[in-house]
Order: structure tokens, then C-alpha cells, then sequence
């Protein structure tokens, strides 16, 4: 189904008024989600301005969020060359200056992070096993081996992975529940969960540029141009390169690797959900008062 709309695209080429009317408690929630999922590919052709039911303001959709949950930055040639990855729009509007919404905050401020992740790993478990079914092994080899247009059919998580987002959401509902009683703006929130995106954005929010420009200068450089808007200069060997280097022998060949996981399982949303519970495990364990030498699970940086 589609999403009725405009791309941000096309709104900040020509209609960059309507962004003074998108509705506050929806771009609050899309923005602190930005946050959590840290996209690579939030280019404004992957975003939409959609109008909501009385046509008074509108609310921004994301759409097209494959390349989510990736480092700020990744190493390749190893420690030879870093390449920024996180990458979104959302960090130029106007709004980043503006206060969270306070429905955003109550919200987020009573949320279960654990439950959340529960629910959410337990239907991509699912999910992961009907992907398994839909390609025999020799289609699934050579959509892995198609240069340029490689095709993983698994849902990946390497270790510690749902450890950094699952701190990130503790993070954020705490920042939400020290903020309740004042304001605290979206760049704030940025600044305590994501230092080093902060220190991209800051300055640039300062300039007196346009939201098409601000995404040129802080993020031109990893695009190509086409007639259809942005194409990201990250490929799929970049991301996996971001992931597979977290794995033990993941560097040395990535079709025999990947496909060597995709038929084990492993690193998939059921090894997530695994390392959550020993996470949970952790916690009560503390909150018990019981003495754990290291919480190494959720030590991830």
C-alpha cells in the first residue's frame, strides 16, 4: 500500500514551507527513533509528507529503512580509512532546536525496553523462517553472489548488537524521565545518545542555509545524483563489512560465510533474543543485589 504524499525530496525543492506544518508529536517520535535505528541511507527521497486526516498539517514517514542499526562510522582497509555512516535528513530540519514534543516524552519515559525488543525479535524470528522458505539454496547462492545487487535473505544481528540498542532505549527513557518537568530539545537528546553525530550536526543547524543545503554539506559527498534523486555511495559490502568484522572469520569470505549463517541460523533474530534474555538475566541478578564481577553485555564500547 502506498503512502499518500510528497518526498521530502520534492518538498524541500519545492514546497519547503509545508515543513513549518508538520505536525510536532509525530516528528518528535520520528526524530528519537532516528536516533535509536541509526539509518545509513536517510536521504530525503526516503522520507514522505504524508497529510494527515484534516488536511492541516502533515506528519514525515520514513520509508525504505533497510540500512538501519549501523555504526556511526565504519573502518575499512581496517584502521586505515573511516567512513561516516549514519546518515539523515531529519538532523537538518529546523526542529532539531525544538523542544521534544511533551506526549513524546510521557510516552517514552513508561516504556519497557526489554518487552519491546521481546515482542519485536519474536515476530522477526518468524518472519526470518518464512524468508528461509521462499528461495531454494542454489537461488539464495546466486542472489548473494549478483555483483552490485547482492541479496542477503536472513535478518542479521551480530553480537552485542541488541546490547547497544537495547542500552540505547535505556537511555533514552531515562533521559525522557529526568526531562519531564523541563524542556529538552531534540539536538540535546542527540547529544547524550549519539556524541559524535552531535558534533557533525551542531554547527551546521547554526548556519543560515537552507535544509537541502545542510544535507549537501554534511552528507553530499556520500551520494551519487540521478535522475530519480539520491543514491547512497555506501554498498553492500560497506554495511556487511560494518557487521561481519564484529563476527570471528567473518572478513575472510562473505558469500561462504553469510550463507554458511544464513543455514545454521546463527547471528539471526533467535541469537538476538538469546543474548536480550542473558541480558535480562544480568539486570535482575543486580537488582537483587547479587555480585557480578563483569556486566560484559552491556559493556559494548
Amino acid at each position: 500500500q502506498g503512502i499518500a504524499g510528497q518526498t521530502l525530496r520534492d518538498v524541500l525543492e519545492f514546497n519547503p514551507s509545508f515543513l513549518n506544518m508538520v505536525d510536532p508529536i509525530s516528528l518528535s517520535f520520528l526524530i528519537l527513533m532516528t536516533m535509536l535505528i541509526n539509518p545509513e541511507d536517510g536521504k530525503p527521497d526516503n522520507y514522505i509528507l504524508e497529510p494527515t486526516e484534516n488536511s492541516l498539517c502533515f506528519r514525515i514517514i520514513a520509508i525504505d529503512n533497510d540500512h538501519s542499526f549501523m555504526p556511526k562510522s565504519s573502518h575499512q582497509e581496517y584502521w586505515l580509512k573511516q567512513k561516516i555512516q549514519v546518515k539523515s535528513v531529519l538532523y537538518c530540519l529546523d526542529q532539531m532546536n525544538n523542544p521534544v514534543h511533551i506526549g513524546a516524552k510521557e510516552h517514552l519515559s513508561n516504556i519497557d525496553p526489554a518487552s519491546i525488543l521481546q515482542n519485536w525479535l519474536g515476530s522477526l524470528s518468524s518472519i526470518n523462517s518464512c524468508f528461509s522458505g521462499l528461495f531454494s539454496e542454489d537461488e539464495c547462492c546466486k542472489l548473494l553472489s549478483k555483483k552490485k545487487e547482492e541479496t542477503f535473505l536472513s535478518i542479521l544481528f551480530t553480537k552485542t548488537m541488541i546490547s547497544r540498542l537495547y542500552e540505547k532505549m535505556s537511555s533514552l527513557k531515562s533521559i525522557m524521565e529526568k526531562s519531564r518537568d523541563k524542556p529538552i530539545t531534540h539536538l540535546e537528546v542527540l547529544e547524550k545518545l549519539e556524541p559524535a553525530l552531535f558534533e557533525q550536526y551542531v554547527n551546521i543547524l547554526g548556519m543560515n542555509v537552507c535544509v537541502k543545503e545542510r544535507f549537501e554539506i554534511i552528507n553530499g559527498s556520500f551520494y551519487q545524483r540521478d535522475a530519480f534523486g539520491y543514491k547512497t555511495m555506501t554498498n553492500f559490502q560497506d554495511i556487511l563489512s560494518t557487521m561481519i568484522y564484529d563476527i570471528p572469520g567473518g572478513s575472510a569470505d562473505y558469500a561462504y560465510f553469510l550463507q554458511k549463517i544464513r543455514q545454521t541460523n546463527d547471528y539471526g533474530p533467535i541469537t538476538a533474543l538469546t543474548e536480550l534474555k542473558n541480558i535480562i538475566a544480568e539486570i535482575n541478578q543486580q537488582t537483587l543485589g547479587i555480585e557480578i564481577d563483569d556486566f560484559k553485555l552491556l559493556k559494548t564500547e
